[in-house]
């Protein structure tokens, strides 16, 4: 619940209904002012006065809600979030949380980060202040991101926190990365790598859904079909669960071939292994298989 207090003065010399003369002055008859006048917000009235006396009934801006019966001002929560700045953080640096309340008048109140109580962090971040100031680790691999919650008045706010590191630019999630090598930081999770010798690096094992570090390829055989010399076989494994694989053929290797998608075919999947055959091949034709993920 908030609570504003409105406090004013008011200064009466005398209090007098009717004109007062003398011989060299005229004061005429006192007139009320707006100070019985009615308020109003979204959701209450006050019909304000200062006991006998009638004054000015005021309130600050944003306009609040002044509840008959009380001296100060009263509102309930409706909602609460939170809010991060910035959103997206390099490796090591911080991020000042803070978060905004809405009130049952339709009127909003920004919350500093002490004003909240934060809730336990996990990775990518390491601390975070009563004051809302977040820190993230100082080493991840890609761009980790990490949810950060709060409390207010027995409302919950969450806010979304990306950190970046060497490979943001990478598709890979920093999940793959910490599953097959560990806590940041370490050389040999680079998308580039080859970690495992294999001819085929960490970003193609990824795409391609195989372990970075157990030797695994993925490969392509191509040939000929006994009594169809029209037609090539193509024989390519592992096939892996969300993968999408596209033949694809050239009939020259130029510096930046277009490679064109093989239609005219037939397909047959044997475990893991797929063997696609181009019914219309036109030697010399270069293949290649495009792998998409997801």
């Amino acid at each position: 619940m908030h609570l504003r207090f409105l406090v004013g003065f008011l200064i009466v010399s005398a209090a007098y209904g009717g004109s007062r003369t003398s011989t060299n002055y005229s004061v005429p008859a006192d007139v009320s002012d707006g100070g019985g006048s009615r308020t109003a917000s979204a959701n209450y009235t006050n019909d304000g006065s200062a006991g006998s006396v009638v004054g000015i009934s005021t309130v600050a801006s944003p306009a609040e809600t002044a509840k008959e019966g009380y001296i100060g001002q009263l509102t309930e929560l409706v909602s609460f979030g939170v809010a991060a700045a910035p959103n997206n953080i390099p490796q090591g640096t911080t991020s000042q949380l803070g978060g905004s309340a809405t009130l049952d008048d339709g009127t909003t109140s920004a919350l500093s980060g002490s004003a909240i109580a934060w809730n336990s962090i996990a990775y990518p971040f390491q601390s975070i202040t009563n004051a809302g100031l977040l820190t993230a680790v100082a080493n991840v691999y890609s761009n980790p991101a990490g949810s950060v919650s709060g409390t207010y008045l027995g409302a919950s706010g969450f806010a979304a926190v990306t950190v970046t590191g060497p490979y943001a630019s990478s598709i890979i999630p920093d999940s793959w990365f910490v599953q097959y090598f560990g806590a940041a930081p370490n050389a040999q999770a680079d998308p580039s790598v080859d970690a495992d010798h294999t001819g085929q690096t960490n970003l193609f094992k990824y795409i391609a859904g195989l372990n970075p570090l157990d030797g695994s390829r993925f490969t392509l055989a191509i040939q000929n079909v006994t009594g169809q010399p029209a037609q090539k076989q193509l024989t390519f494994q592992p096939i892996v669960a969300g993968r999408t694989y596209t033949p694809q053929f050239v009939t020259a290797l130029p510096n930046n071939p277009t490679w064109q998608t093989v239609v005219n075919t037939t397909q047959n999947n044997n475990g893991s292994i797929r063997t696609v055959t181009d019914l219309s091949a036109s030697p010399p034709e270069f293949y290649r298989i495009q792998i998409s993920f997801p």
